[in-house]
């Protein structure tokens, strides 16, 4: 059988002759082949796409076309072929279960489309079925597959590259924008997916060098492609990534020297004959990373300049979770995609006093872990049998003989689809790996069939009127439900740009555009975030508009009702959309909020609201600080001071609460005595940052600068990272003529939100000898109920 990616040898008009005849499958399968090359590449710096949202769009646009021409091609040449590999049915069920979850959810339209199709959402699980599917058909010959390879390591030098000329010219350079914002922005996505990706081509690698003959510059290119691999490993120092690559190495080097062994004679055969030097080599490099790992790691990422922290919850946290999920919804769990509800449902109360309290996590310590708590007991037992599917055929498949150059490509896709589900389980990949489990877990289902270990069903319905009729029938819907789901995928790019761009002109303050836009976002695609974003215009709108002395009472009047009625309807449709959101909720709040108490029953509306938001998310300080600002807007002071004191009571250092408090007690001249009360407090607790932060405060607000730093001081030594604490110990020093230490701390400050304006402005007016606030205007801070940074 002639091979379809072979150039012909007879003459260029030929080659086009060729090309121009070519069937549907062939486009089909370039159309797979580069889509699964570009995407670890493919990013689109603009219109405030995320690297993971682009990068889902691509996929998700790649593999609607390719199954499109492939319903074509079935239509045309009027049969079918399928895989009889366990594996396939096995992942038909899983999604199927994703689907008859996702229709029992308490929000279907998050499970099946989610903001942006993320990962675990019935589109992008379906995306991959159909990638994993179409990958089995068309690579199922050693040429196909090795030409992926080979294209996958190019990928792996160019993101090499790309990584390297920015940490050596700078950040600045190839940033698009501040698209890539640091030196562990990668192109291929966080700084620790690179060093997962990088575990795989270490992988492929060395399994290539074992595993085939190469010529000599072939096998110094790929010793050098596998020393690159361990070198980014060893930058990024993935602790969980070294441990796997190390255990697969140490399988490797064992499944090789038994092999050898077996093959050439154990009586006669020597160790160095039998030894495998490229899994040895990563296998001891593994180990001294895994041993010493966190000193060799520490020095590098300082001598480079590189930070990066990403945090997921704990085994025991996710265990919590998926506990108190399947109590309440055993079979088929929370409903794709909504792992973040069970998050903030039943998080431990403990979570309060690290600083990630009031993170949103997407998943749990793992992906597979995740789709626990989101498709139940039905989706853990459908992934562990597809799991166990793929185990069982592989283990076979090592020990079994057959073509050499297919035997390479079965070995290899099984270790490094492997490889990928295994990083699964313990880690949450993004987009580009989660794809190439899937990929790869094709590969080696195609290359079984190219190896004649299974067989392929292949159905002619021309045959056969009646079955004709019903697989004409079914291949049709299949291609309106493409065409239409492309047509859905092209309406939410469209939202999502005119999305970003009404946040973009809500920042600096262009009320009108940002409304406009976001009135297009939802008129092309209704979600819950969409209407939150216009209640949160609106609000501002509301706020601009009593401020305003130019409009005349009648006017201002017939705004005001216009406005305050479009605001709410906005928080309404957020709850309508999805009641089981904390924050759409207290969007609604803080709508009712807004005019308390200038609106008769807003604030029992507030109260109603707050507490439907408290309800789904019950261990929350901040939705416990939202009790106490609604207290205040209607004066009811007691009221806020308790509300105040059980947000602190979850989290003793809340610097929000610190701040509400300290404002209260100098609006009703406490001050004194409440430094007293403190100044005591941190006699008994010399440890607790909240205090001397708190105490910094109400020095500052009575002008005592030099108290405030003593204060600020002491907070900062106990949390370096305490941003707010950094900024008003800034302005005591300036205060007391120690600018240049003023000058250190908000350049501190600038390091960790890069994007604040008022913060370059401050810096700006110390370096050039002026105030903090030179060329606008100085906040009262006695006033303000918020601190003027996000920690």
């Amino acid at each position: 059988m002639t091979d379809t990616g072979a150039l012909p040898q007879k003459n260029f008009f030929s080659f086009l002759k060729k090309i121009k005849n070519a069937s549907l499958d062939v486009v089909s399968m370039g159309i797979v082949f580069w889509g699964i090359v570009l995407l670890p590449l493919f990013f689109f710096p603009v219109l405030g796409f995320s690297i993971d949202t682009s990068k889902i769009l691509f996929l998700i646009a790649f593999i609607l076309l390719s199954f499109l021409l492939w319903l074509f091609a079935r239509l045309k040449e009027g049969s079918i072929t399928i895989p009889l590999h366990p594996t396939l049915a096995a992942a038909a069920i899983v999604v199927l279960i994703f689907i008859i979850s996702a229709l029992f959810s308490p929000t279907p339209q998050s499970s099946f489309f989610g903001f942006t199709y993320e990962i675990g959402t019935v589109v992008f699980m379906t995306v991959l079925f159909l990638l994993f599917f179409l990958v089995s058909l068309f690579f199922q010959s050693s040429r196909s597959v090795e030409l992926l390879y080979q294209s996958l390591l190019v990928v792996f030098g160019i993101s090499f590259l790309f990584w390297v000329l920015r940490l050596l010219l700078g950040v600045d350079f190839l940033s698009f924008g501040g698209f890539f914002p640091g030196k562990a922005s990668t192109i291929i996505g966080k700084w620790n997916d690179f060093a997962v990706f990088a575990g795989f081509i270490a992988l492929l690698s060395l399994i290539t060098l074992e595993k085939v003959s190469l010529h000599k510059r072939i096998r110094a290119a790929l010793y050098s492609v596998l020393f690159l691999s361990l070198f980014v490993l060893a930058i990024v120092n993935f602790y969980l990534v070294w441990i796997i690559v190390g255990l697969f190495a140490l399988i490797i080097f064992v499944y090789n020297f038994s092999s050898n062994r077996f093959a050439k004679n154990t009586k006669d055969s020597t160790f160095s004959q039998n030894v495998s030097y490229p899994s040895g080599i990563v296998l001891v490099v593994a180990l001294l990373f895994v041993i010493a790992g966190g000193t060799i790691g520490g020095f590098l990422n300082e001598t480079l300049g590189i930070t990066q922290i990403e945090v997921r919850p704990s085994w025991a946290s996710t265990g919590i979770i998926l506990k108190e999920t399947i109590k309440e919804h055993p079979l088929l769990g929370s409903g794709p995609n909504r792992f973040t509800n069970q998050w903030f449902t039943f998080k431990p109360g403990s979570i309060n006093s690290s600083p990630f309290w009031n993170t949103e996590f997407r998943s749990g310590v793992g992906l597979l872990p995740t789709f626990a708590v989101t498709t139940g007991v039905l989706g853990a037992v459908s992934l562990s049998i597809f799991l166990f599917l793929f185990l069982y055929q592989g283990a076979r498949s090592l020990f079994a003989t057959t073509i050499h150059r297919l035997e390479y490509v079965v070995f290899s896709s099984f270790v490094l689809a492997l490889y990928l589900w295994v990083i699964a389980f313990f880690y949450v990949p993004n987009v580009v790996l989660f794809t190439l489990a899937f990929a790869i877990t094709g590969v080696f289902v195609g290359a079984l069939v190219g190896a004649g270990k299974i067989k392929q069903y292949t159905f002619s319905y021309f045959e056969n009127p009646r079955a004709g009729f019903i697989s004409v029938l079914v291949l049709s819907i299949l291609l309106i439900g493409t065409v239409t789901m492309g047509y859905a995928v092209t309406k939410k790019i469209i939202a999502l740009k005119n999305f970003y761009q009404s946040r973009t002109a809500f920042t600096v303050g262009d009320l009108e555009t940002a409304e406009g836009k976001i009135k297009k976002a939802i008129n092309q695609n209704t979600t819950d975030v969409y209407y939150r974003g216009l209640a949160e215009i609106k609000t501002r709108q509301i706020t601009a508009l009593l401020s305003r002395n130019d409009v005349s009472p009648e006017d201002a009047r017939a705004q005001f009702q216009s406005l305050l009625g479009e605001a709410i309807f906005a928080g309404q449709q957020a709850v309508q959309f999805d009641k089981t959101q904390y924050v759409n909720w207290l969007a609604l709040a803080r709508v009712y909020e807004s005019v308390v108490p200038l609106v008769t029953g807003a604030y029992e509306s507030a109260r109603v609201s707050l507490a439907e938001s408290l309800s789904r998310y019950p261990q929350s300080p901040l939705l416990t600080l939202e009790h106490a600002r609604l207290e205040i807007a209607n004066r009811n002071i007691n009221e806020a001071r308790r509300y105040i004191g059980e947000a602190l009571q979850m989290k003793p250092d809340y610097a929000n609460a610190i701040f509400l408090l300290a404002q209260i007690e100098f609006s009703e001249g406490n001050i004194s005595a409440a430094i007293r009360s403190v100044e005591g407090a941190t006699l008994a607790a010399p440890n607790d940052e909240g205090l001397f932060f708190q105490l910094g405060l109400l020095k500052f607000n009575t002008r005592d600068y030099k108290g405030s730093a003593e204060a600020l001081v002491r907070a900062v030594e106990l949390n370096p990272q305490f941003a707010n604490a950094k900024y008003f110990l800034g302005l005591s020093f300036y205060n007391i003529n120690r600018t240049a230490e003023a000058i250190v701390q908000f350049e501190g400050i600038e390091l960790a939100n890069p994007e604040n304006q008022e913060v370059k402005q401050i810096l700006e007016n110390l370096r050039n000898g002026n105030g903090p606030f030179a060329n606008f205007n100085e906040p009262d801070f006695s006033e303000r109920d918020t601190l003027p940074l996000n920690e």
